[in-house]
């Protein structure tokens, strides 16, 4: 995977250099002769970014094959972060295979034979090393697409358990609910 990554970043290299127009007051060949540390702001200076400044990556990509990065002054890094569609790594072929298939209204407001199968694929995995094997561990699962949607459905899904338990009639009654948060830790952006 490193050696296509790092085929792919010469030849993005090379398509850039020789690409017309302007970047950033840059031809794209100057551009890739800039300072890295100059181009980073420059890159991104038209989105909102909500992340400290500790937390931004130190460079700009070109390309990535698995965990591999190369970037565009020529780093080779190895991406063991990363987060959400990364944790399969840059551009996995088994995902790019199946995003290039024709698909029919596979969304969750239309039922479909591909959530059927994804379903089964779900129960026969998710639990699947636990000493019970056999027994349904879910009855229900919900795809979410962010880490912010997961933290927020697992905080509306305490609330909800959390007056079951606390309410006049529950097991609970009367008891104060708290949250917990580590400090310094990330919870998404909800």
């Amino acid at each position: 995977m490193l050696s296509v990554a790092i085929e792919e970043a010469v030849s993005e290299h090379r398509r850039l250099r020789e690409r017309q127009g302007l970047c950033r007051g840059w031809s794209w060949g100057e551009l890739l002769q800039e300072d890295e540390a100059t181009l980073l702001g420059a890159m991104s200076e038209d989105f909102e970014n909500f992340y400290s400044a500790d937390a931004l990556q130190p460079y700009i990509p070109l390309a990535g094959r698995g965990p591999w990065v190369v970037t565009t002054h020529g780093a080779v890094i190895h991406d063991n972060g990363g987060y959400g569609m990364l944790g399969l790594g840059q551009n996995p072929p088994t995902v790019l295979d199946a995003l290039s298939k024709k698909q029919v209204m596979a969304n969750i407001m239309t039922p479909s034979l591909s959530q059927a199968a994804f379903g089964e694929a779900m129960r026969r995995e998710v639990g699947h090393t636990r000493p019970e094997q056999g027994a349904p561990h879910y009855h229900k699962f919900v795809c979410l697409n962010s880490g912010s949607e997961a933290v927020s459905f697992a905080l509306r899904v305490a609330d909800i358990h959390a007056k079951q338990q606390t309410q006049c009639d529950g097991p609970h009654a009367g008891r104060r609910s708290v949250f917990l948060s580590l400090k310094g830790s990330f919870h998404g952006r909800t």
